[in-house]
């Protein structure tokens, strides 16, 4: 039976749990790790002709696509795009499954806060949360036994968020409390799965082209 620790807030899953905890959701760690070494391609295939800061875009672009293609050739998930919203649900439970980029705060145990959008979120992730009627509360999360927290996790829309940092990529799958639509940003998070990084094959991890720092020459067409 996976043990789950209680931090300040959330509860969260460690790392050496996290697998466990995700196969009841029909959720691969090693499916991760390929969706996110597939953004990792994506991203350094973008050079110095591409637009400024696309490499990003790029990488969540494939993250995205590589992950729903594994989950659904799982047979357990199937697509659903409503609101513009690239996301995965469930075949037989009340979960759906979205990526987006996180902060510093993402994959990091002792965050008070947990993690946010590294870029504001609009109507569409704000409805998504809001919408979570089956959700149970924070409170209701801490007084549930560790282990019926353990045996299913809460139904509504989970969050993969991943961070890039020097030596790889942090990641957790999450389940937020809340929304606030004027900042666009998470309020809480009532499960948090922190899954070990992914680390690349190399030494370190390069910066995306458009990083701040990497200069560029322009030269007029005279």
């Amino acid at each position: 039976m996976t043990q789950v620790a209680l931090a300040s807030g959330p509860v969260i899953v460690p790392p050496q749990y996290a697998a466990e905890y995700l196969a009841r959701m029909d959720i691969e760690v090693a499916d991760i790790y390929a969706a996110i070494g597939n953004g990792e391609v994506a991203a350094a295939s973008i050079d110095g002709y591409h637009p400024r800061n696309v490499a990003g875009l790029a990488r969540w672009i494939a993250l995205v696509g590589c992950l729903r293609r594994r989950l659904i050739e799982g047979g357990r998930w199937r697509l659903g795009d409503g609101s513009n919203r690239p996301v995965c649900r469930h075949l037989d439970h009340d979960w759906t499954l979205a990526v987006i980029c996180g902060d510093a705060a993402t994959g990091d145990v002792d965050s008070f806060r947990g993690p946010q959008a590294t870029r504001r979120k609009g109507v569409a992730t704000a409805r998504s949360v809001q919408e979570q009627g089956c959700l149970i509360t924070l409170t209701e999360l801490v007084s549930t036994s560790l282990s019926a927290v353990g045996d299913e996790p809460p139904a509504g829309n989970w969050f993969l968020l991943y961070h890039r940092d020097v030596g790889g990529v942090r990641l957790e799958v999450s389940l937020p409390l809340g929304f606030d639509e004027v900042e666009g940003q998470f309020t809480g998070w009532a499960v948090r799965v922190i899954i070990d990084d992914w680390v690349p094959e190399g030494l370190a991890m390069p910066h995306d082209v458009g990083y701040v720092g990497v200069a560029f020459q322009i030269l007029s067409a005279a």
